[in-house]
């Protein structure tokens, strides 16, 4: 969408609007929280509204905790926020139609901003989906350049941090406007404060959770596939994904945790058209609650109340599927450490 375009676009949306809520997945990560806090600048600016960011879960790992905290990003909780005090909502680096959402599904959102695949179609007025780029952070970026606003040194570090971490420092589906929009954004960020971000202070629960992670980590030839048992937040699950994946002669990693009454999936390759989005959406019941990118995926399963033992048969089952979508019929698993 050309920028005369989207603006005519948002201008029909928002103007003469008093206030926005601008809506983020439930365990939002860097992308969602800069992209929230670029959009709520953009619309501040641009419409004068008074506007919002909320969130419907926690925000439990470690980086993303300190980057809120260092970067002021002005959060609220969902269960906080009255739905009527707002003449407009917006959703970035998510979709209506997804289970990971403190709104309900159908719920009216004025514009989505995401670079996700569509999922379902939802009941919206404004759509910009951008599958091409690496961040929903350097859509909001090319839109922030639209005003000619000078921004801060903690959005500028919000955005690039947000490129960084969801490109694995453009290594991870970056294409040309994810590099260019790191690299004009790069000289106004703070280093200190990502430096900060990167290398957080780590709980003693972390380090129990890793040795729980290595012991139930299991390999075979080329995959691997870990079960977390119970998390203490959603998001360790895909950081132990991304730790697993840089495991010698491995290219495909699955790993589970249980989070309250759901199973948490997270999927990483090294191949660079590994398609893991769709191969998750075949190891989950309702495809609404799983989706990714060539290289890494994410999905949930609902648990309902499963006692240990018929747990392990459900993770068991799901590494079948996996490695029979990997053309592996039957995998002989081997545990990565002993003891």
């Amino acid at each position: 969408m050309n920028a005369e375009k989207l603006n005519n676009e948002l201008d029909s949306i928002f103007r003469g609007q008093s206030s926005c809520l601008i809506a983020l997945h439930s365990f939002p990560d860097p992308d969602a929280m800069a992209s929230g806090m670029g959009l709520k600048f953009f619309l501040e600016k641009r419409y004068g509204l008074d506007v919002s960011i909320a969130y419907g879960g926690l925000i439990g790992r470690a980086e993303n905790r300190t980057m809120v905290k260092v970067l002021d990003i002005p959060l609220k909780k969902m269960e906080r926020i009255k739905l009527s005090a707002y003449d407009r909502i917006a959703m970035v680096d998510a979709q209506p139609t997804q289970k990971n959402l403190a709104l309900d599904s159908e719920m009216y959102c004025h514009l989505i901003i995401d670079h996700h695949p569509v999922k379902q179609e939802g009941r919206t007025e404004g759509v910009w989906i951008d599958t091409s780029v690496g961040a929903t952070a350097v859509m909001i970026y090319e839109l922030l350049q639209t005003i000619g606003e000078k921004i801060s040194t903690h959005l500028a570090t919000a955005l690039v941090y947000a490129i960084r971490s969801e490109t694995q420092d453009l290594g991870r589906k970056a294409g040309k406007r994810d590099i260019e929009a790191y690299l004009q954004l790069f000289p106004r960020a703070n280093m200190k404060y990502i430096s900060r971000i990167v290398h957080p202070v780590l709980p003693r629960n972390y380090f129990q959770n890793l040795i729980q992670a290595l012991k139930h980590t299991y390999t075979y030839r080329h995959i691997m596939v870990s079960h977390l048992e119970d998390v203490p937040y959603p998001e360790m699950v895909a950081e132990f994904a991304d730790f697993l994946l840089r495991l010698q002669r491995h290219t495909w990693v699955l790993c589970t945790g249980r989070y309250r009454d759901d199973l948490i999936l997270s999927m990483r390759t090294t191949h660079k058209n590994g398609d893991a989005g769709e191969l998750i959406k075949s190891l989950v019941p309702d495809e609404r609650m799983a989706g990714g990118h060539e290289q890494f995926a994410g999905g949930a399963v609902p648990l309902g109340r499963e006692e240990n033992r018929e747990m392990k048969e459900i993770t068991w089952e799901i590494s079948r599927r996996f490695a029979s979508g990997l053309d592996v019929e039957k995998a002989d698993w081997k545990p990565l450490v002993k003891g």
